[in-house]
């Protein structure tokens, strides 16, 4: 009994640390797309005629700032609903996850298709915007979880790969200039493997984090097993010693002095 209810609350504690890395994330990506904002704030108030020379109006940057406002509420929304409703995301971890990063992946995706709709034009492709696929991808690592890191990268492949085929395609009759560059298969397929390989590098470093954890715990537990078990017979340093040479079985030889008093006719007594 005493071993299921500690079972139990090592289960818990492992829940609450994967729900602990989750809000983290949430706030990282809060932070890293607030700064990647105001980077890009500066960057247009410096660089304005190059950005027209590259876009023939200011719709990019605003779609920018709007789907930066869009994920920070939407992110702001997890975190909240995490440290709230920790015991529904304990039931639906795993199903949370794919579906928080399908979310953010194609709000992304959303935000180019919306660009190039709007701006009637397809440079955005070829923008470092793109490059935002990698943070999420890189941050998926803190959900410990390799298959949902491989889930981003192979969808954020995908996604990016089949607007590109489609936008190249929609706009192959117009003059290549600034405005409508060549999008060439060697350019955006190269760009959509580099993602899935990037996700899986992700899926690796997670697993090996996550092996990490569950080493230092199942530690952990061992250490509280000895302790409770000796602990309460044998001296604190007589634990550790134990804990220290585990793997072996020699004893110790040492030299002691044993007192005792005598007292006589008291045998009879006891």
């Amino acid at each position: 009994m005493n071993a299921t209810v500690k079972s139990k609350k090592s289960s818990e504690l492992y829940n609450a640390e994967i729900a602990g890395s989750e809000r983290l994330r949430a706030l990282i990506l809060i932070g890293m797309l607030g700064l990647e904002a105001i980077f890009l704030m500066i960057i247009y108030f410096f660089y304005r005629k190059e950005y027209l020379s590259v876009f023939n109006n200011h719709i990019a940057i605003y779609a920018i700032f709007i789907f930066t406002a869009v994920i920070i509420i939407y992110e702001s929304i997890v975190h909240h609903f995490i440290g709230k409703k920790r015991r529904v995301f304990f039931d639906r971890w795993s199903l949370f996850g794919y579906i928080n990063a399908f979310s953010e992946i194609t709000l992304l995706t959303l935000l180019f298709i919306f660009i190039i709709e709007y701006s009637d034009q397809p440079v955005i492709l070829q923008a470092p915007a793109t490059l935002t696929y990698f943070l999420f991808i890189v941050l998926s690592t803190l959900r410990l979880n390799p298959g949902l890191s491989v889930f981003t990268g192979g969808l954020a492949a995908v996604e990016f790969i089949g607007i590109s085929i489609y936008y190249s395609t929609l706009f192959s009759n117009q003059p290549i200039d600034n405005f409508h560059p060549n999008l060439t298969g060697m350019q955006y397929l190269g760009q959509g493997v580099i993602l899935l390989i990037s996700g899986i590098a992700a899926g690796f470093v997670a697993d090996l984090i996550k092996k990490k954890i569950t080493v230092s715990w199942n530690h952990i537990e061992e250490k509280n097993k000895i302790i409770d078990l000796f602990g309460q017979q044998i001296s604190s340093q007589i634990v550790e010693s134990i804990l220290e040479k585990k793997d072996e079985l020699s004893g110790v030889r040492k030299n002691v002095c044993v007192m005792f008093l005598d007292i006589r006719n008291f045998t009879p007594f006891v």
